[in-house]
């Protein structure tokens, strides 16, 4: 004798929202806004009331005139997977040390800071592409000395800089094109030497010949 399945339960917009899917949402809002298609502003504004959502319901308006982001295929997984959204709101975010970084990323200051040391990062290309949003934030990237580093973008009572001083990049450093867009904050791209990192690469370069 076969037992029946139980149906599923339609869910409601009344349904209680879990943690899940606030985070579900506004990572689709962080998605479209590097796509241009929200501004830092409206970024600021959904994302609080994302993560005030009670239900469902009131996360579905959120991303309802916004299109659906196409699933992006899926290749063989690595152990470390690069680092592609970093999000400070109301508060500070980080990466610094050694950490992998995605060709195209992106850094969020929302009433907060983010910072980005990719001095002793990882790359798996030549390039990559940031996009820096910062509302009423700091977005700060640091660099070693004389990497190439390129800004677009645009801002709105807000600042963006590029000081990178002079001096032979690192092997193998990639090019940095960094995408700002600020209202009343600021991104700055700095540069900093790599504290005797390069000296001490080199020295076991030389010992193992």
């Amino acid at each position: 004798m076969s037992t029946a399945r139980p149906r599923p339960v339609p869910v409601s917009a009344d349904t209680r929202a879990a943690d899940a899917d606030r985070e579900r949402v506004v990572s689709e809002l962080l998605q479209h806004a590097a796509d241009g298609r929200i501004d830092p502003e409206e970024l600021s504004d959904r994302t609080e009331l994302a993560y005030t959502a009670a239900t469902l319901g009131e996360l579905a308006p959120l991303t309802a005139d916004l299109p659906t982001l196409a699933t992006r295929p899926t290749g063989p997984t690595r152990s470390t997977p690069p680092a592609g959204r970093t999000l400070a709101l109301l508060g500070g975010s980080s990466r610094t040390g050694r950490w992998r970084v995605a060709r195209d990323g992106l850094a969020v200051a929302i009433l907060g800071s983010t910072k980005l040391d990719l001095r002793r990062a990882e790359f798996d290309t030549s390039a990559v592409a940031i996009t820096a949003l910062a509302y009423c934030g700091r977005v700060e990237i640091t660099v070693p000395d004389g990497a190439e580093v390129e800004m677009t973008g645009m801002g709105v009572v807000a600042g963006r800089d590029v000081d990178v001083r002079p001096g032979p990049a690192p092997a193998g450093f990639p090019r940095v094109h960094v995408r700002a867009y600020a209202a009343v904050g600021s991104v700055k791209v700095k540069s900093r030497p790599m504290q005797g990192l390069g000296q001490r690469l080199r020295s076991r370069l030389a010992a193992r010949r």
